[in-house]
């Protein structure tokens, strides 16, 4: 296989969650919120931009500022470094190891931990989404519908 096989083949596997997910391109995504992802974002948390947990205990808000910090590495198959490239559950692995928290490496063990949430209105910023049965996509919720990811 060629380099720009490979690349097509992850191309075409992004496409795949991008249409699963109903991800818009991210000119559309600009257009129709500004360039400003901060604002987006803030935009996003409403008034529940944090979580109640323990003191001593990272928030959602830490989660998510934590988060922001990775906007720009690039997705990396089985990627684990930010330096190099992370994929959706080294990202989230990541985050949560930055915080103090020990994650498993991949999606299908990252859902398992903590408490499960009823449904998506349930979920508060700094929970974990997970998607497929079995689950093969990972990210963080971040409020009011959305989530950031690898």
């Amino acid at each position: 296989m060629t380099a720009t096989d490979g690349m097509a083949q992850v191309r075409a596997r992004m496409a795949q969650i991008e249409a699963r997910f109903g991800v818009r391109p991210p000119s559309a995504v600009n257009a129709a919120r500004g360039n400003d992802f901060a604002a987006a974002l803030s935009a996003a948390q409403g008034d529940n931009g944090g979580s109640t947990a323990p003191t001593g205990s990272p928030t959602g808000a830490d989660v998510i500022q934590d988060a922001l910090k990775y906007l720009g590495v690039p997705y990396k198959w089985g990627g684990t470094d930010p330096a190099s490239g992370l994929d959706c559950s080294g990202f989230v692995q990541q985050v949560y190891e930055d915080l103090g928290v020990t994650l498993p490496r991949v999606s299908q063990d990252q859902a398992k931990q903590g408490r499960p949430v009823k449904d998506l209105a349930s979920a508060e910023p700094g929970d974990l989404v997970a998607f497929g049965d079995p689950v093969d996509h990972i990210g963080i919720y971040v409020g009011n519908n959305r989530m950031i990811v690898a």
